[in-house]
């Protein structure tokens, strides 16, 4: 399903919080369930199903990262619940960080667990600063492959830190 289209709104990496929000209760009080609680069970149905799409596109177009990866799967780059495939020289670059992470968890350092965090938001950070020529220049008509693949390993690149991120808050949360 296309919640773009769903949502009446133009697919673009840069959606405006305010006009989504204000589509999410347009669409709220047109298929709420209960707003059709004297209608047949098939109605009702429809609209809890509707309501269900209105609520799953909401959650995916209000998180920048989902959303991105919702754009991919439209133009088919990545197929749903593909698994994370990222260039070996980025994993190269990201082994002393996870490596790190690794030490800190059997012998934790405060100050360690400080650089650590450091130099992850440094490296997240030119991730942000590389991609924005093609994160910028997207439109969703232009289906060059090479822009397409380059919005791909953004996308499993952005969720790797993620995930290096939760790791390493679980850390500190437990010190």
């Amino acid at each position: 399903m296309n919640y773009f289209e769903l949502f009446g709104i133009p697919v673009t990496l840069q959606v405006e919080a305010q006009i989504l929000k204000q589509r999410y209760y347009e669409l709220g009080k047109r298929f709420y369930p209960d707003m059709h609680a004297g209608a047949g069970s098939e109605v009702q149905a429809a609209m809890l199903e509707k309501w269900l799409a209105v609520t799953a596109g909401y959650k995916i177009l209000r998180d920048a990262n989902e959303r991105l990866r919702h754009i991919l799967e439209q133009h088919g780059t990545i197929a749903p619940g593909e698994k994370m495939q990222l260039p070996e020289h980025f994993i190269l670059e990201m082994t002393d960080l996870t490596e790190h992470i690794a030490a800190l968890e059997t012998d934790p350092d405060e100050k360690a667990y400080g650089i650590l965090k450091s130099a992850l938001d440094a490296a997240e950070e030119e991730l942000e600063e590389d991609a924005q020529p093609v994160l910028n220049g997207y439109e969703y008509t232009n289906t060059d492959e090479d822009i397409l693949e380059a919005l791909k390993f953004f996308y499993f690149k952005k969720k790797y830190f993620l995930q290096i991120n939760k790791r390493l808050s679980t850390f500190a949360s437990r010190n």
